[in-house]
């Protein structure tokens, strides 16, 4: 079993763990669903926020026009964008006007059939939606290697680390202790939860 690390913080140091959600983080997924249930149960996003906010979806690296048609099964990489800019953000917007432009780069895989089988999906949020949808998914927890968590807790300021509280299996543990206790672990289940302000 992993260890389960979690580390308390104010809700203002969220962004320090951005660079986790850029590179992306895995997520368990109970059987293979839409890209929409996806979001909607395992991520707990509103279909509002997904429809207004969430402009540019990409899966295994295909841009997602449909997102009933669009299926997430174990091993899947999803991204997640606001809107970008220029041409290119426009063409690779959601249903967007120049959305022809990238028919080569689009999603058209046919449905797989739905399955219990349950794994992994790494998920991938840029720009404004790393900031808007990712503490509620670090809170919720979050696979990743042990060694890519160890590196984001060397590279925090010093101003920062103070305000950081680490539990390794419910035990408080220093930042020091933890890497010493995670250099030998190839992964982690993280949870990162926010205190306020």
């Amino acid at each position: 079993m992993q260890p389960q690390v979690s580390i308390r913080l104010p809700g203002r140091l969220f962004p320090v763990f951005h660079p986790l959600l850029y590179s992306g983080v895995e997520m368990p997924i109970p059987a293979n669903c839409s890209v929409k249930e996806f979001l909607c149960r395992q991520l707990n996003l509103e279909l509002v926020y997904i429809e207004n906010r969430i402009q540019t979806i990409f899966l295994n690296g295909r841009a997602v026009d449909d997102l009933e048609q669009a299926m997430v099964t174990a091993g899947s990489t999803l991204a997640l964008s606001a809107a970008m800019p220029g041409l290119v953000g426009a063409c690779f917007r959601r249903s967007g006007t120049y959305s022809l432009f990238r028919s080569n780069v689009t999603f058209q895989e046919g449905l797989p059939p739905k399955t219990d089988d349950q794994g992994r999906v790494t998920v991938k949020l840029f720009n404004l939606i790393a900031g808007e949808a990712g503490p509620a998914i670090l809170e919720k927890g979050v696979y990743l290697p042990a060694q890519t968590l160890l590196e984001r807790v060397q590279t925090l300021s010093p101003r920062v680390a103070p305000d950081l509280e680490f539990h390794l299996n419910d035990e408080p543990v220093t930042a020091l202790e933890l890497s010493a206790r995670l250099s030998k672990k190839t992964e982690v289940l993280l949870r990162v939860l926010g205190t306020g302000t």
